[in-house]
């Protein structure tokens, strides 16, 4: 289970790197869909299920962080596409940083490294959130 935490965080961490490279340049979307979209559908349908499997304690939680991880792509890719211009968007980006927040303290109390995840992906949503 740690192995496949520290692959998680490794391939979040890339993402961020790669979205914070991404920002001031102009790249085709085809980038995004290629890292981002397949990423966030193993986080939400793919992985939630195989927590079913794995009779993992706190599904609700975990399977509400997989959903907050996933939004959370999908939205730097909307963020990409139609910028953040939108008070909607900017809304959902704070939405999700209390969230994250709530998430973070949940699974630090529980003394599950699933905390850092969401660290991670706090410094994207803020990317996103102040990006162009």
């Amino acid at each position: 289970m740690k192995i496949k935490i520290r692959t998680e965080i490794v391939v979040l961490i890339i993402l961020t790197i790669t979205n914070f490279f991404i920002i001031e340049e102009e790249v085709t979307s085809l980038l995004y869909v290629f890292l981002f979209i397949p990423t966030s559908i193993y986080y939400f349908p793919i992985k939630p299920i195989g927590l079913l499997t794995h009779k993992e304690e706190h599904y609700i939680v975990k399977t509400i962080s997989c959903f907050v991880i996933s939004l959370s792509l999908i939205l730097a890719y909307i963020t990409f596409l139609v910028g953040n211009k939108l008070v909607f968007i900017k809304l959902i980006y704070l939405i999700e940083l209390i969230m994250n927040l709530f998430l973070i303290s949940f699974f630090i109390q529980k003394k599950d490294r699933t905390y850092l995840l969401h660290v991670v992906l706090m410094s994207l949503n803020a990317m996103c959130y102040f990006g162009k």
